[in-house]
Protein backbone atom coordinates (compact mmCIF):
# COMPACT_ATOMS: atom_id res chain seq x y z
CA UNK A 1 0.00 0.00 0.00
CA UNK A 2 1.01 3.42 -0.61
CA UNK A 3 3.23 5.81 1.77
CA UNK A 4 0.07 7.52 2.94
CA UNK A 5 2.19 9.66 5.66
CA UNK A 6 4.02 11.20 3.15
CA UNK A 7 1.38 11.21 0.12
CA UNK A 8 3.44 13.92 -1.95
CA UNK A 9 6.88 12.68 -2.10
CA UNK A 10 5.44 8.71 -2.79
CA UNK A 11 3.65 10.26 -5.96
CA UNK A 12 6.68 12.44 -7.10
CA UNK A 13 8.78 9.37 -6.92
CA UNK A 14 6.02 7.83 -9.36
CA UNK A 15 6.61 10.91 -11.20
CA UNK A 16 3.32 11.70 -11.28
CA UNK A 17 2.59 15.88 -10.94
CA UNK A 18 -0.55 17.40 -10.31
CA UNK A 19 -2.80 18.41 -13.92
CA UNK A 20 -3.35 22.41 -13.94
CA UNK A 21 -6.32 21.36 -16.75
CA UNK A 22 -7.84 18.94 -14.23
CA UNK A 23 -7.90 21.79 -11.16
CA UNK A 24 -5.75 19.41 -9.32
CA UNK A 25 -4.58 20.56 -5.77
CA UNK A 26 -4.64 17.80 -3.61
CA UNK A 27 -5.72 18.16 -0.06
CA UNK A 28 -2.64 16.35 2.22
CA UNK A 29 -3.51 17.86 5.32
CA UNK A 30 -4.60 14.73 7.36
CA UNK A 31 -6.39 16.26 10.01
CA UNK A 32 -8.76 17.72 7.87
CA UNK A 33 -9.10 14.64 6.15
CA UNK A 34 -9.85 12.95 9.02
CA UNK A 35 -12.85 15.67 9.72
CA UNK A 36 -14.32 15.41 6.06
CA UNK A 37 -14.68 11.27 6.35
CA UNK A 38 -15.87 11.71 9.85
CA UNK A 39 -18.33 13.59 8.70
CA UNK A 40 -19.29 11.51 5.85
CA UNK A 41 -19.11 8.42 8.74
CA UNK A 42 -21.29 10.50 10.20
CA UNK A 43 -24.29 10.84 7.50
CA UNK A 44 -24.29 7.05 6.42
CA UNK A 45 -26.03 4.07 7.40
CA UNK A 46 -24.95 0.53 6.42
CA UNK A 47 -27.09 0.71 3.04
CA UNK A 48 -25.17 4.30 2.35
CA UNK A 49 -23.26 4.16 -0.98
CA UNK A 50 -20.46 7.05 -1.12
CA UNK A 51 -19.42 8.51 -3.84
CA UNK A 52 -16.39 10.13 -4.35
CA UNK A 53 -15.29 12.73 -7.00
CA UNK A 54 -12.00 13.74 -7.71
CA UNK A 55 -10.60 11.01 -5.81
CA UNK A 56 -7.22 11.97 -6.90
CA UNK A 57 -4.17 10.79 -4.68
CA UNK A 58 -6.60 8.55 -2.52
CA UNK A 59 -5.78 10.06 0.50
CA UNK A 60 -9.62 10.65 1.54
CA UNK A 61 -10.78 7.38 -0.56
CA UNK A 62 -8.28 5.60 2.13
CA UNK A 63 -9.49 7.25 5.63
CA UNK A 64 -13.44 6.46 4.09
CA UNK A 65 -12.50 2.74 3.68
CA UNK A 66 -10.76 2.82 7.23
CA UNK A 67 -14.93 3.84 7.95
CA UNK A 68 -15.72 0.79 6.49
CA UNK A 69 -17.78 2.53 4.11
CA UNK A 70 -18.88 1.39 0.70
CA UNK A 71 -17.52 3.66 -1.86
CA UNK A 72 -17.30 4.49 -5.64
CA UNK A 73 -14.73 6.60 -6.40
CA UNK A 74 -14.71 8.86 -9.61
CA UNK A 75 -11.37 9.95 -11.34
CA UNK A 76 -10.76 11.25 -14.68
CA UNK A 77 -6.87 11.21 -14.31
CA UNK A 78 -5.24 7.84 -16.33
CA UNK A 79 -2.43 7.72 -14.29
CA UNK A 80 -4.40 8.09 -11.06
CA UNK A 81 -7.14 5.29 -11.87
CA UNK A 82 -4.45 3.23 -12.09
CA UNK A 83 -2.17 4.00 -9.18
CA UNK A 84 -6.43 4.35 -7.07
CA UNK A 85 -7.04 0.50 -7.97
CA UNK A 86 -2.80 -0.70 -7.64
CA UNK A 87 -2.65 0.81 -4.00
CA UNK A 88 -5.94 0.40 -2.60
CA UNK A 89 -6.57 -3.35 -4.24
CA UNK A 90 -7.27 -4.68 -0.85
CA UNK A 91 -10.44 -2.70 -0.90
CA UNK A 92 -11.30 -3.57 -4.17
CA UNK A 93 -11.02 -7.44 -3.63
CA UNK A 94 -13.38 -6.87 0.05
CA UNK A 95 -16.36 -4.78 -2.65
CA UNK A 96 -15.59 -1.92 -0.74
CA UNK A 97 -14.21 -0.08 -3.14
CA UNK A 98 -14.76 0.60 -7.04
CA UNK A 99 -12.97 2.95 -9.39
CA UNK A 100 -14.52 4.58 -12.11
CA UNK A 101 -12.54 6.46 -14.88
CA UNK A 102 -14.94 8.77 -16.41
CA UNK A 103 -15.44 12.77 -15.94
CA UNK A 104 -18.08 13.86 -13.55
CA UNK A 105 -21.09 14.80 -15.94
CA UNK A 106 -21.11 11.35 -17.52
CA UNK A 107 -21.00 9.89 -14.42
CA UNK A 108 -23.46 11.50 -12.92
CA UNK A 109 -25.76 11.12 -16.20
CA UNK A 110 -25.42 7.35 -15.88
CA UNK A 111 -26.06 7.27 -11.64
CA UNK A 112 -29.29 9.56 -13.05
CA UNK A 113 -30.37 6.34 -14.68
CA UNK A 114 -30.17 4.07 -12.15
CA UNK A 115 -32.85 3.79 -9.02
CA UNK A 116 -30.06 3.75 -6.16
CA UNK A 117 -30.98 5.49 -2.91
CA UNK A 118 -28.98 6.76 0.30
CA UNK A 119 -26.36 8.09 -1.41
CA UNK A 120 -23.78 10.25 0.30
CA UNK A 121 -21.55 12.29 -1.81
CA UNK A 122 -17.89 14.19 -1.29
CA UNK A 123 -14.53 15.04 -2.71
CA UNK A 124 -12.23 18.22 -3.28
CA UNK A 125 -13.71 19.71 -5.90
CA UNK A 126 -12.35 21.55 -8.70
CA UNK A 127 -13.91 25.09 -9.82
CA UNK A 128 -14.61 23.73 -12.67
CA UNK A 129 -16.74 20.61 -11.23
CA UNK A 130 -18.98 22.70 -9.26
CA UNK A 131 -22.22 23.60 -11.03
CA UNK A 132 -21.92 20.25 -12.45
CA UNK A 133 -22.56 18.73 -8.60
CA UNK A 134 -24.98 21.34 -7.70
CA UNK A 135 -27.13 20.46 -10.41
CA UNK A 136 -27.27 16.82 -9.76
CA UNK A 137 -27.76 17.75 -6.12
CA UNK A 138 -30.54 19.69 -6.89
CA UNK A 139 -31.95 17.44 -9.57
CA UNK A 140 -31.68 13.84 -7.55
CA UNK A 141 -32.56 15.72 -3.60
CA UNK A 142 -34.58 12.91 -3.20
CA UNK A 143 -31.77 10.17 -3.64
CA UNK A 144 -29.02 11.62 -1.38
CA UNK A 145 -28.94 11.23 2.07
CA UNK A 146 -26.15 14.19 2.34
CA UNK A 147 -22.84 15.82 0.92
CA UNK A 148 -19.86 16.89 2.44
CA UNK A 149 -17.59 19.08 -0.02
CA UNK A 150 -14.30 21.16 -0.08
CA UNK A 151 -15.30 23.81 -2.24
CA UNK A 152 -12.70 27.65 -2.75
CA UNK A 153 -13.66 29.53 -0.09
CA UNK A 154 -15.72 32.36 -2.35
CA UNK A 155 -17.76 29.66 -3.84
CA UNK A 156 -18.35 28.19 -0.08
CA UNK A 157 -19.67 31.95 0.99
CA UNK A 158 -21.69 32.38 -2.16
CA UNK A 159 -23.92 29.02 -1.50
CA UNK A 160 -24.13 29.49 2.58
CA UNK A 161 -24.81 33.18 2.27
CA UNK A 162 -27.91 34.75 3.66
CA UNK A 163 -30.44 37.77 2.33
CA UNK A 164 -29.11 40.96 2.36
CA UNK A 165 -26.01 40.04 1.72
CA UNK A 166 -23.84 40.47 -1.67
CA UNK A 167 -22.90 36.78 -2.11
CA UNK A 168 -26.78 35.83 -1.61
CA UNK A 169 -27.75 34.34 -5.19
CA UNK A 170 -29.02 31.85 -7.67
CA UNK A 171 -27.18 29.44 -5.72
CA UNK A 172 -27.76 30.14 -2.57
CA UNK A 173 -31.55 30.09 -3.03
CA UNK A 174 -31.72 27.39 -4.95
CA UNK A 175 -29.25 24.84 -2.84
CA UNK A 176 -30.88 26.50 0.89
CA UNK A 177 -34.44 25.56 -0.55
CA UNK A 178 -33.38 22.22 -0.89
CA UNK A 179 -30.49 21.57 2.06
CA UNK A 180 -29.36 23.00 5.27
CA UNK A 181 -25.80 24.04 4.63
CA UNK A 182 -23.31 24.21 7.08
CA UNK A 183 -19.55 25.36 6.87
CA UNK A 184 -17.55 22.37 8.88
CA UNK A 185 -14.52 24.40 8.55
CA UNK A 186 -12.01 26.51 6.44
CA UNK A 187 -8.91 25.02 4.90
CA UNK A 188 -5.86 27.44 4.32
CA UNK A 189 -4.40 26.95 1.07
CA UNK A 190 -1.18 25.82 2.72
CA UNK A 191 -3.10 22.21 3.18
CA UNK A 192 -2.78 21.36 -0.97
CA UNK A 193 -0.04 20.15 -3.09
CA UNK A 194 0.61 22.31 -5.20
CA UNK A 195 -1.09 25.59 -2.65
CA UNK A 196 -3.87 27.51 -4.76
CA UNK A 197 -4.11 31.12 -4.66
CA UNK A 198 -7.08 30.84 -2.25
CA UNK A 199 -8.10 29.01 0.65
CA UNK A 200 -11.43 26.56 0.78
CA UNK A 201 -13.79 25.74 3.01
CA UNK A 202 -15.80 22.48 4.03
CA UNK A 203 -19.85 22.52 3.44
CA UNK A 204 -22.18 19.65 4.37
CA UNK A 205 -25.20 19.66 3.07
CA UNK A 206 -28.50 17.80 4.36
CA UNK A 207 -31.47 17.12 2.72
CA UNK A 208 -34.62 19.30 3.56
CA UNK A 209 -38.22 17.26 3.68
CA UNK A 210 -40.45 20.07 4.35
CA UNK A 211 -42.29 23.24 3.48
CA UNK A 212 -38.87 24.26 1.09
CA UNK A 213 -39.22 21.34 -0.86
CA UNK A 214 -43.07 22.34 -2.00
CA UNK A 215 -42.57 24.31 -4.76
CA UNK A 216 -45.35 23.62 -7.56
CA UNK A 217 -43.03 23.32 -10.14
CA UNK A 218 -39.36 23.26 -9.20
CA UNK A 219 -37.92 24.53 -13.00
CA UNK A 220 -40.44 27.42 -13.11
CA UNK A 221 -39.58 28.32 -9.22
CA UNK A 222 -35.72 27.90 -10.64
CA UNK A 223 -36.87 30.39 -13.36
CA UNK A 224 -37.89 33.33 -11.09
CA UNK A 225 -35.11 33.20 -8.81
CA UNK A 226 -32.99 33.66 -12.19
CA UNK A 227 -34.89 35.79 -13.55
CA UNK A 228 -34.52 37.93 -10.00
CA UNK A 229 -31.20 37.95 -9.81
CA UNK A 230 -30.60 38.85 -13.27
CA UNK A 231 -30.40 42.45 -13.11
CA UNK A 232 -29.98 42.48 -9.03
CA UNK A 233 -30.46 46.07 -8.63
CA UNK A 234 -33.54 46.09 -10.10
CA UNK A 235 -36.77 46.25 -7.75
CA UNK A 236 -38.33 42.98 -7.09
CA UNK A 237 -41.56 44.95 -9.21
CA UNK A 238 -39.42 45.60 -12.03
CA UNK A 239 -37.33 42.39 -12.36
CA UNK A 240 -40.34 40.20 -12.68
CA UNK A 241 -42.80 42.88 -14.45
CA UNK A 242 -43.98 40.50 -17.20
CA UNK A 243 -46.30 38.78 -14.46
CA UNK A 244 -49.69 40.53 -15.24
CA UNK A 245 -50.95 40.33 -11.62
CA UNK A 246 -47.75 40.87 -9.88
CA UNK A 247 -48.86 44.04 -8.13
CA UNK A 248 -51.98 42.14 -6.53
CA UNK A 249 -49.64 39.41 -6.00
CA UNK A 250 -46.93 40.74 -3.82
CA UNK A 251 -49.53 42.48 -1.65
CA UNK A 252 -51.62 39.75 -0.98
CA UNK A 253 -47.82 37.98 0.60
CA UNK A 254 -47.20 41.50 2.15
CA UNK A 255 -43.81 41.50 0.00
CA UNK A 256 -42.71 44.86 -0.32
CA UNK A 257 -42.47 45.36 -4.47
CA UNK A 258 -39.13 48.10 -3.86
CA UNK A 259 -37.25 44.89 -2.40
CA UNK A 260 -34.90 43.68 -4.39
CA UNK A 261 -33.96 39.77 -4.93
CA UNK A 262 -31.31 39.67 -2.68
CA UNK A 263 -33.82 40.75 0.34
CA UNK A 264 -35.96 38.38 -0.28
CA UNK A 265 -35.77 35.06 1.96
CA UNK A 266 -35.98 31.17 0.61
CA UNK A 267 -39.75 31.13 1.46
CA UNK A 268 -40.04 34.24 -0.05
CA UNK A 269 -39.38 33.21 -3.11
CA UNK A 270 -41.25 30.10 -2.86
CA UNK A 271 -44.76 31.20 -1.98
CA UNK A 272 -44.09 34.01 -4.45
CA UNK A 273 -43.37 31.76 -7.13
CA UNK A 274 -45.76 28.91 -6.47
CA UNK A 275 -48.71 32.06 -6.26
CA UNK A 276 -47.07 33.34 -10.01
CA UNK A 277 -47.44 29.63 -11.27
CA UNK A 278 -50.81 29.42 -10.48
CA UNK A 279 -52.01 32.54 -11.68
CA UNK A 280 -50.71 31.48 -15.07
Amino acid sequence: MFNIVNIKSWFMQQKIVPNKSFGQNFLINHNCLDVISYYVYSICDSCSIVIEYGAGTGMLTFKLLKHRLNVHAVELDTKLVYYLAKNLQLYINSNKLIVYEFNVKYFNNLLFRQQIKNLVLCGNLPYQLSSIVFDFLLVNHSKIKGAVFVFQKEVADRIISSPNSKNYGVLSVLLQSKFLLSKVCEIDRSYFWPSPRVDSAVISFSPIYSYKTLCVSWSFFRNIVKIAFLHRRKTIKNALKSFKNLDVILSKLKINPKLRAENLSINNFIILSNNLYNDI
